[in-house]
């Protein structure tokens, strides 16, 4: 049992009270010294706590000035300084880059070819402003377009590969969601970003693109038509120095069920990066695929600006025709014909597969500038 108060004292429990003073006015009890509003601790603390109060409202209240000033200020997109890219389509994702590009593109048909009345399945291009034989040092975009041409296959994917003279490794895939096109002309843009450290070694190296489009059927047979660029880059990434020497030109390659590779090159590397005029000398090859059991190539041509999407179609120029591969050839083209401006030089192997009754063709597209003085 807990002792009794001593007289004339409150239990702790009992609250103070108010107490008149001296002229009879009330004043409150005095508490302990660390909560009484007039001691120097209170004060000190009252003022910290309302200064912090003062910077919290301060920043709350320039974030909303920035943030109503953002909102005013027109959003406008920013100029890359660069170099606009050769023979680039409008509607390419950019306006420049920042070294030397050419659009360059391959395409894959599977046409029939004369007395052949086999499956028709149209086109597939394959095109990217590239940097051929341009030093890359940083990371770098591709845009690569697709295009199908009264194709009815279904596109599958579109991936990019670095090779080197030891390694070929797969660095992205991009899919086509199965963009289709049985009539008429398609197409779709894909971005690839390209690592500069996904290259294993440094010095000339290739980058490959390939597109996959399962075709349908023909007599229980499945098909799958190809397309395929490869060109070579100057890596600078700090590794080990080894360039590649396995064909090291531009490349543009058909490939079709059965038939496998059709290919044509251009061997006179680099692509022009300025304008051309006069005599033009470039060396172009149409040769049978060597290193597998490819068809061999039946028929070549060489054309200046064939439209071959056109109503009717139009065969361009043509500098060279024939029956049988094209061995290395250097070409002589006057520009001087040309008007001044973009032009395309189109390259075309046919490779016929009389067991499926039309033919495999495998087409490269290099753009070059004609500039001769005006007369």
């Amino acid at each position: 049992m807990s002792p009794s108060p001593r007289m004339g004292q409150r239990p702790r429990s009992v609250r103070r009270m108010a107490q008149p003073d001296l002229q009879g006015h009330k004043r409150r009890p005095r508490g302990p010294r660390h909560c009484r509003t007039g001691s120097r601790r209170g004060r000190g603390d009252v003022k910290a706590s309302l200064g912090l109060v003062g910077l919290v409202g301060l920043l709350a209240s320039l974030l909303v000035l920035v943030t109503l000033a953002a909102l005013l200020v027109p959003v406008t997109r920013v100029a890359v300084a660069g170099v606009a890219c050769i023979g680039a389509p409008g509607n390419n994702p950019a306006a420049a880059y920042p070294e030397q590009r050419q659009f360059v593109e391959n395409q894959t048909w599977w046409t029939p070819g004369p007395g052949q009345t086999g499956a028709n399945q149209g086109h597939v291009h394959l095109g990217a402003c590239i940097p051929e034989r341009e030093t890359l040092r940083t990371n770098f975009a591709m845009h690569v377009r697709v295009v199908m041409h009264d194709n009815p296959g279904k596109g599958n994917y579109v991936s990019m590969v670095f090779k080197g003279p030891s390694y070929e490794t797969t660095v992205q895939k991009l899919s086509v969601d199965g963009m289709t096109c049985p009539v008429g002309t398609c197409e779709k843009w894909l971005t690839f970003t390209g690592n500069i450290a996904s290259f294993q070694q440094a010095g000339l190296q290739e980058i490959r693109f390939r597109e996959f489009t399962p075709e349908p059927s023909v007599n229980g047979q499945t098909r799958e038509m190809r397309a395929n660029l490869n060109f070579q880059v100057y890596v600078s990434n700090g590794k080990a120095r080894a360039d590649v020497t396995r064909m090291p030109w531009l490349r543009g390659k058909g490939w079709y069920t059965h038939t496998l590779y059709c290919e044509a090159s251009l061997r006179d590397v680099p692509i022009p990066d300025g304008p051309i005029s006069g005599v033009w000398r470039p060396t172009v090859a149409q040769a049978t695929h060597s290193t597998d059991a490819s068809l061999p190539v039946t028929h070549h041509t060489v054309r200046l600006d064939p439209n071959f999407h056109a109503s009717p179609p139009d065969g361009g120029t043509v500098v060279v025709d024939g029956n049988g591969p094209l061995a290395p050839a250097q070409l002589a083209i006057d520009t001087t014909t040309l008007a001044n401006g973009t032009h395309k030089l189109f390259q075309r192997a046919d490779c016929r597969d009389d067991s499926l009754d039309s033919s495999n063709r495998g087409v490269l597209v290099v753009p070059f500038v004609v500039r001769n003085p005006e007369v």
